[in-house]
């Protein structure tokens, strides 16, 4: 039995903090950036449009080039990852 001299312990919870890392903000950064300077270029091409369609096509594949390589990378570290875990065994 508690002696009643003892107060109750009361622990405050902590409000919810989002939790990002210097990485993660740098990538999404990187990752608006892109898309921003895509589509300013695809809005930029429509209005100038005659007949640049090659150098439409390398802008676009030069701009999504490091996005499409950020994933990739990303996928074959999270592949790896899941291959080099020990396996449980089943019952």
């Amino acid at each position: 039995m508690p002696t009643p001299s003892q107060p109750p312990v009361n622990r405050a919870r902590r409000p919810w903090q989002p939790r990002f890392s210097i990485l993660s903000m740098m990538l999404t950064t990187l990752v608006v950036s892109v898309a921003a300077a895509a589509v300013s270029y695809l809005v930029n091409y429509r209005r100038e449009s005659d007949g640049r369609f090659g150098q439409l096509m390398f802008l676009l594949i030069t701009l999504a080039g490091p996005l499409v390589l950020v994933v990739v990378v990303s996928l074959v570290r999270h592949i790896s990852e899941l291959l080099s875990r020990p396996r449980r065994r089943r019952r």
